[in-house]
């Protein structure tokens, strides 16, 4: 999203694209930048991205910049921005950036070349246990999970969104039905494993053995049985606190500088069929959620999938996200003075279709760390003709884990690289924020396309699928948009490349969890080929954008050099006029350069209303100017 208030007047509610790179970065050529998060809102004025593009109004132009060197900054101004930032923000020196992050665009030096592709002799199973078994974690894993053993990307047919208007009555029904019954724990991650003070990989081989686990209940256990010690998952507590009703703590999102609670993702087995069962989890810390609007949680069957219908459904009834008499407080130094923080509850019913299912239910469609490694490594070893990929790693997560950024463009010697635009997207920074990840995989996918050479011909895409692997490991509107820096985000990563760089439009590209408002999909939740399909038309859109932004620029280019035009001729006739009204009385001066000043700032032909009020002959403009 655009800096706000320090970017120039004429782009301050203009496009989210960074297009013109200073020369203090260590990469050269024009660039976009781009990170994909979770839904924000806002109200715009704007109706269309492109008409947003194209404004380019004079008036605006010589109303904000008739003070000459307005838009200057001066060293003052310069000092007093820099005496803004953050306490804890820091610029790299070029010198420190060409040494941390040339060797990552060594295209520059080197030129591409197209890449070799391998034969691919394996298929996803193996190449998921392969994956998984470098993956490092705070907490040791035990399996993989299903949906990531047999593949986690099959598009089902959309559901509606939910209304549940009993939802509310079933809460304080049940509750009040379940008062004396006697509560007891029938998970705890605590007690099943140590959490290492630091980074761990798995103890021996990861596998799944769900297939032959299905249909066989457990003789001496009469409860659901809860596991959560594999990728992505996250469930540290249950408790049954009433027939088929359950009580479930959740463990903070991993690298985040506040506890955060939202995503969850647990297998339940030993099911009963056509069974309600009800779950509560009850230490969520945002005020609203989605599942109060309709969304419902994902669930993945193993029965299913070995029946032949693999893939994530929307499940769960009587949905609800209300707050409870929970709270949580601060034990750390920092924020010990704070008050306790309220807690919220999200509550649904699960009747499942199979007894004794394994059955995977999750906040929304996972994408863990080794699926993303997966994926990557089939578009490296198999790309499309007349494509240069390669991956590096630029840095490694607390726990190990090595940050990828993706490089994607058509071969080309360095000279052609240079005329190239740089198209940066990173994703993933929240570990819950999965839609980010699966618009990604849409973008690595457009870009494996075989009609994708000419976009490869004109760009040179720089990606980071994931920047936050440890957390991971354990509708886009531009009236929903903001163009300013509110004090919460400075720390974020595109208020960090503006202020590095200078790049006055770095943009987060939004999303949801939940469904649809308006367009064809209205009233239906979002599933995984929606996602993919926003990560395939943002990549359509880059042409568009070129074009629309060089008409834009040429447009200003023309602006400027009116306006140049404009203030050599306002001085000159300043001058003259000002020898002109010496003949006037003072309050007749003082309505004539009013008027003057009122002409100059209409849209043009403002030069030629001037110029009728003066000389050639003199007294017809004395005559004017005195009547």
């Amino acid at each position: 999203m655009g800096p706000g208030d320090d970017v120039p007047p004429t782009l301050k509610n203009g496009y989210f694209f960074a297009w013109k790179l200073p020369t203090r970065s260590p990469w050269p050529g024009p660039t976009i930048i781009i990170s994909m998060a979770v839904e924000d809102e806002d109200e715009a004025e704007e109706d269309q991205f492109l008409n947003l593009l194209e404004s380019r109004d004079l008036q605006k132009f010589v109303d904000e910049s008739l003070d000459d060197g307005q838009h200057s900054h001066s060293e003052e101004e310069d000092a007093a921005a820099e005496k803004d930032l953050p306490a804890e923000y820091s610029r790299q020196k070029p010198a420190e950036l060409f040494e941390n992050y040339a060797s990552t665009f060594s295209e520059f030096r080197d030129g591409a070349v197209e890449t070799e592709g391998e034969e691919l002799n394996f298929g996803h199973r193996e190449a998921i246990k392969t994956e998984v078994q470098s993956t490092r974690s705070i907490i040791r894993f035990v399996k993989i999970a299903y949906p990531e053993f047999c593949g986690p990307d099959v598009a089902l047919d959309m559901q509606p969104l939910q209304a549940s208007s009993s939802a509310l009555r079933s809460i304080v029904t049940q509750n009040r039905a379940s008062s004396d019954f006697s509560r007891r724990v029938v998970y705890c991650i605590d007690e099943l494993t140590d959490v290492h003070s630091g980074a761990d990989r798995p103890a021996e081989q990861l596998m799944n053995i769900d297939e032959q686990r299905i249909g066989r209940p457990s003789p001496s256990i009469s409860n659901l049985m809860f596991e959560s010690r594999f990728e992505s998952g996250n469930l540290r507590m249950a408790t049954l606190v009433g027939p088929n009703h359950y009580e479930l703590i959740l463990s903070p999102d991993i690298n985040q500088t506040r506890d955060h609670f939202q995503w969850f993702y647990f297998e339940i087995s030993n099911n009963r069929a056509n069974v309600p069962y009800t779950f509560e989890i009850i230490n969520n810390l945002k005020t609203t959620s989605m599942f109060g609007k309709g969304m419902q949680p994902v669930m993945f069957s193993v029965t299913e999938a070995t029946s032949g219908r693999p893939g994530w459904v929307r499940a769960g009834q009587q949905v609800h996200y209300y707050r409870n008499l929970y709270t949580i407080g601060n034990d750390d130094d920092e924020n010990a003075n704070e008050k306790p923080r309220a807690l919220y509850t999200t509550r649904f019913s699960v009747s499942f279709r199979h007894a004794a299912d394994v059955v995977y239910i999750a906040y929304h469609f996972p994408y863990t760390y080794s699926y993303m490694k997966t994926v990557l490594h089939r578009h490296l070893i198999r790309p499309r003709p007349s494509t240069s990929i390669r991956a590096d790693v630029i840095g490694h997560s607390l726990a190990g884990n090595p940050i990828h950024l993706v490089t994607v463009t058509a071969p080309g010697t360095v000279e052609q690289l240079e005329r190239r635009e740089i198209i940066f997207i990173s994703s993933r920074v929240h570990p819950g924020e999965s839609n980010s990840s699966w618009m990604m995989h849409g973008v690595l996918t457009a870009l494996g396309n075989l009609d994708s050479q000419d976009l490869l011909s004109r760009f040179i895409f720089k990606l980071i699928p994931m920047l936050n692997p440890d957390g991971i490991a354990p509708g886009f509107s531009i009236k929903g948009c903001r163009y300013a820096i509110q004090k919460e985000k400075e720390p974020s990563a595109r208020v960090a490349l503006w202020r590095q760089f200078g790049l006055p439009r770095v943009y987060t590209m939004e999303s949801t969890y939940c469904g649809f408002d308006t367009g064809k999909y209205r009233g239906q939740q979002i599933g995984v080929y929606e996602l993919k399909e926003m990560g395939a038309k943002l990549v359509s859109a880059f042409p568009r954008l070129q074009k629309a932004l060089a008409r834009a620029g040429s447009q200003g280019k023309e602006n400027e050099n009116s306006f140049a035009q404009i203030k050599s001729r306002y001085r000159d006739i300043q001058d003259e006029l000002g020898r002109l009204s010496e003949h006037l009385k003072p309050i007749e001066q003082q309505h004539f350069q009013l008027e003057i000043h009122d002409l100059l700032v209409q849209q043009p032909p403002v030069l030629d209303t001037i110029m009728r009020y003066l000389p050639p002959p003199r007294d017809s403009a004395l005559l004017w100017c005195t009547e």
